[in-house]
């Protein structure tokens, strides 16, 4: 299992893996999901994955997320969010601007 490197720059801290990809299986583990459901996000084009073969004829697979892209992809769902969805939770805790 990849062990996550945790560093402090500019006084902020940010999780870095010896890798940019994961194994579908270990994704699944990182989302809360089951092996099958990633795998069936995979088979809908919903995920950003590298097909990894031994050789272009083989029939087996292993299928990568690729973490960078799934991280773009969060972050611009999240600034997508109208701005009362995406701040929301700082209200809650009573540090976002009250209305």
């Amino acid at each position: 299992m990849l062990k996550p490197v945790i560093s402090n720059s500019d006084n902020q801290y940010q999780i870095r893996s010896v890798s940019d990809g994961l194994p579908y299986q270990e994704f699944a583990k990182h989302i809360g999901k089951s092996p099958e459901a990633v795998k069936g996000m995979i088979n809908k084009g919903k995920l950003p994955v590298l097909e990894m073969k031994e050789s272009p004829d083989s029939q087996r697979a292993e299928y990568w997320v690729y973490i960078p892209a799934w991280n773009a992809g969060l972050k611009l769902a999240h600034e997508s969010l109208p701005k009362e969805m995406r701040d929301g939770w700082l209200r809650w805790l009573g540090l976002g601007e009250p209305k």
